[in-house]
């Protein structure tokens, strides 16, 4: 019971993000909102770590299985990857390095404080 209770709150969050993005014409797509919206739900304690918890790990260790997806639309985009491909990898591979010194910077400066 205590992980449906888990379930239905985590896709509670992410059906409300979804209809709040669609409604209010937001550029964040709806999954973020809900994400952020649970976010904030557990930071001001409105809802306990302990109704998700369990759901969020079960979540996290079959993460790539809930990649499959994204995997078969790519396939089947064969076309587009082909065409774009090179860009896609620039840009991965810019938006990665970035992503990676900024976090370093960030961690080193925690660091020290």
């Amino acid at each position: 019971m205590r992980l449906l209770k888990g379930i239905s709150i985590i896709f509670g969050f992410t059906f409300l993000g979804e209809f709040l993005s669609l409604n209010l014409n937001l550029f964040i797509p709806g999954s973020i909102v809900g994400l952020l919206l649970l976010f904030g739900a557990l930071q001001f304690k409105i809802i306990k770590l302990e109704a998700v918890g369990d759901v969020a790990m079960a979540f996290q260790k079959n993460m790539a299985f809930l990649f499959v997806p994204l995997v078969v639309n790519l396939t089947s985009q064969s076309r587009l990857l082909i065409k774009y491909g090179i860009q896609l990898l620039l840009i991965i591979v810019v938006s990665t390095t970035i992503t990676y010194f900024s976090v370093a910077k960030v961690s080193e400066r925690l660091d020290h404080e």
